[in-house]
């Protein structure tokens, strides 16, 4: 049979790693958490900006501006956000910075 002490000092080691898995959870909440806010903030801009990549879209309205693969903007801009750099630039001078095609 094991000693009181023996068991408080298991119980300590075993809430530990409880406590040690529990802060990982928490920062994975968090990054996805950040990821999602990203992810959404660059929908909208995808959306606000009139990008498809829907040629049939394009050519009912050629007020969109036109693109070969829709995630390539969302993942640049995701990136931009990620690094921190100020997206203010014209919309055109993003795609190009980014090496995205569009017309």
């Amino acid at each position: 049979m094991k000693s009181a002490d023996q068991l408080d000092r298991e119980m300590m080691i075993a809430w530990s790693r409880w406590m040690k898995a529990q802060e990982v959870a928490d920062r994975a909440k968090a990054e996805y958490e950040k990821a999602a806010r990203a992810m959404n903030r660059a929908w909208k801009f995808i959306e606000d900006a009139g990008i498809t990549e829907d040629e049939e879209a394009y050519k009912e309205n050629p007020n969109l501006v036109l693109v070969n693969d829709i995630y390539e903007v969302r993942d640049a801009y995701c990136e931009d956000l990620e690094n921190g750099v100020n997206i203010e630039e014209d919309l055109y001078e993003f795609l190009d910075r980014h090496g995205i095609d569009w017309k």
